[in-house]
């Protein structure tokens, strides 16, 4: 993935390496998953659509290269992003 502007640029490496320090310093893989998801979502008001797989969610998804629960270093890997049934990046994954 290729960002698109210096900023983009400079927040990629950020979480890249938030994602790591927190791996580091002894978060479990589901700390920082909802790290990711459901704290974010909460914050900014979304909670009611985001951050969640569920019946009723927007269904925006990130497909990943790997299993971060192994290897955090797979959350960097995306490999698809979805909002709601469009593909916002990357190939179409088969079903």
């Amino acid at each position: 993935m290729r960002p698109k502007s210096h900023e983009s640029t400079l927040a990629l490496t950020w979480r890249r390496r938030t994602r790591r320090v927190q791996h580091d310093a002894g978060f479990d893989f589901p700390a920082i998953l909802s790290s990711l998801t459901t704290t974010p979502a909460r914050r900014f008001g979304f909670a009611s659509r985001k951050g969640r797989i569920a019946r009723g969610m927007d269904g925006d998804l990130v497909v990943l290269n790997g299993d971060p629960s192994a290897d955090i270093g797979a959350l960097s890997r995306v490999r698809q992003t979805k909002r709601g049934r469009v593909v916002t990046f990357g190939a179409r994954v088969s079903t």
